[in-house]
């Protein structure tokens, strides 16, 4: 899945394996945990320049259980807060 997330100073392009379980609509507005400081690495075509962060055990996924994306709720967390 091919997703462009606001990091509240840029927008970067991240490619995550998470479209078995989630379509687009779903993250769409999401505040997501992203892992920024990785090197941009090409996956199937595409540059990732970052990591969507989520949870699960292999057992959960073998089962067909969605993984968890990790979120922040609570409207006064602007994109781009460091977690600390």
């Amino acid at each position: 899945m091919r997703l462009i997330v606001d990091l509240g100073f840029e927008e970067r392009q991240i490619i995550a394996g998470l479209g078995a379980w989630y379509k687009p609509e779903e993250l769409k507005g999401l505040k997501v945990i992203v892992v920024v400081n990785l090197k941009p690495k090409r996956i199937r075509g595409y540059v990732s320049q970052g990591m969507i962060l989520a949870a699960g055990t292999k057992e959960d996924v073998e089962k067909g259980l969605k993984p968890a994306i990790l979120t922040i709720t609570g409207s006064d967390v602007p994109p781009g807060t460091k977690i600390c």
